[in-house]
């Protein structure tokens, strides 16, 4: 299976596996011997000895004021003002960034997707589902909060995302992945597509002041008959040609056992559900196993569409 470190050739390559032999993208830097890549840009074993053998750029933490901070049901809703680099930086689909309270120490860090990113007014807005001892952190009396970031991962198949043009495309959103979304389909509105959307109703619909008054929407349960019925009709009605799931790993499971079963031609993304800790490729705890290959999900990107099973 073919995959890509989401930050190959970024200002945040060569990482720290690098330093301990464990690149994803160099086989030098990987402990062979040999250099097997493709790459015609600049070395990243040259530019790993010119750095001394260590680290060069390092993701920043910074502390970011909360312009806004809201409750709906559940659901902590957070306004951030950022730097104006930060927010072009963010404003990519599949972003997202670590937070915490400036009150509670690193390891109370929690991934985020973020759902808009505002390059004019500088701010990000990130959704937080209130469960444990990190969200509800999160809901203590302060105005400034700890920022992580940038980190791109959080939405596998990019590459599909962005050589969609002028197609029809089902964006499919459930729970709090729905974050996920909004910045998708801003992405495909870009790229003149059309746009359908499907929200599963059993989780409460978040995101419908952020998506653009030409989307088609609709809301059903997508864990009964009906809704998989519905979820039928749309892909034949429409001749949807790409297709963007981001929810839970049932929801995924069972749209791709869909597909599968009428052997529906789609270019697919998926949001990525993995735990994701480091967003460094250190840690493990995002690493999952596809066709007896290790993948370090905060970090790789592979072809939903021939990969995933």
């Amino acid at each position: 299976m073919i995959t890509e470190c989401i930050d190959a050739s970024s200002d945040y390559c060569p990482c720290y596996l690098a330093e301990v032999e464990e690149c994803l993208s160099c086989s030098l830097l990987n402990g062979e011997k040999t250099c097997n890549c493709t790459w015609t840009g600049t070395c990243k074993f040259n530019e790993f000895l010119w750095a001394g053998k260590q680290v060069e750029s390092h993701r920043k933490t910074i502390l970011c004021k909360i312009l806004e901070k809201k409750m709906e049901e559940n659901l902590l809703i957070l306004t951030l003002k950022v730097p104006h680099k930060t927010a072009v930086n963010l404003k990519e689909p599949g972003s997202y960034i670590f937070i915490r309270t400036c009150l509670k120490p690193s390891f109370f860090d929690l991934p985020l997707a973020v759902m808009c990113a505002n390059e004019i007014e500088d701010y990000i807005i990130v959704t937080v589902d209130i469960k444990g001892p990190k969200t509800k952190a999160l809901q203590q009396n302060q105005n400034v909060v700890y920022l992580r970031y940038p980190y791109y991962n959080g939405i596998f198949g990019l590459k599909q995302l962005k050589k969609t043009f002028n197609s029809n495309c089902l964006v499919i959103l459930g729970g709090i992945a729905q974050a996920s979304g909004v910045m998708l389909i801003d992405k495909l509105i870009e790229n003149k597509n059309n746009i359908v959307l499907l929200i599963d109703r059993s989780y409460p619909f978040f995101i419908k002041k952020y998506i653009a008054d030409d989307v088609k929407i609709y809301k059903k349960n997508l864990s009964n008959r009906e809704g998989e019925k519905f979820l039928q009709d749309i892909l034949f009605s429409f001749n949807i040609d790409f297709i963007y799931i981001g929810g839970c790993g049932k929801l995924q499971e069972n749209v791709l056992h869909l597909l599968k079963s009428h052997q529906y031609p789609a270019r697919l993304t998926l949001s990525n559900n993995n735990r994701l800790c480091c967003g460094e490729g250190i840690c493990g705890s995002c690493e999952i196993t596809i066709k007896g290959q290790r993948l370090r999900t905060c970090k790789e990107q592979f072809n939903v569409d021939d990969d995933y099973d």
